[in-house]
């Protein structure tokens, strides 16, 4: 079940981008929401769900996506990011988290935009592409 915060109904607290991780791997989707707290970013909900991610995402439309590729679940996470983006009023970027190469994964092609870090990640590898997904989102 998605752990959805407290301020997850809200704006944005302070000005800080909304941000929901959806990763099936506990340890990494706990140390995912340290770092995006720890960088400013309003977490507002954890989920190893597709179809989880995607109710998330309708009830507190976030800024931005860390979306596992391969999530064990319903849904995976190409067919959970066309979902929430097809329901956006405006593009929401997607940043998929996975150890394949984005070539292996042709439904990409309909998600837009995104970007993919590459598992195992550092913190620098973290923090350019949430920049990279920010710049996109404000459609630089």
């Amino acid at each position: 079940m998605a752990e959805l915060y407290k301020d997850g109904q809200s704006n944005g607290t302070n000005g800080r981008l909304k941000a929901i991780i959806v990763e099936d791997e506990v340890i990494v989707a706990e140390d995912l929401r340290n770092k995006l707290l720890e960088l400013g970013f309003n977490v507002i909900a954890v989920t190893g769900s597709g179809r989880e991610a995607i109710e998330c995402a309708k009830e507190t439309h976030p800024d931005l996506v860390l979306m596992d590729f391969q999530i064990r679940s319903d849904l995976d996470g190409a067919e959970a990011a066309v979902v929430i983006q097809g329901m956006a009023d405006s593009p929401i970027p997607i940043v998929f988290l996975t150890a394949h190469a984005a070539s292996e994964f042709p439904l990409l092609r309909a998600v837009s935009p995104y970007v993919y870090l590459r598992k195992p990640f550092s913190d620098a590898d973290l923090i350019k592409i949430l920049d990279d997904a920010i710049k996109l989102r404000a459609g630089a």
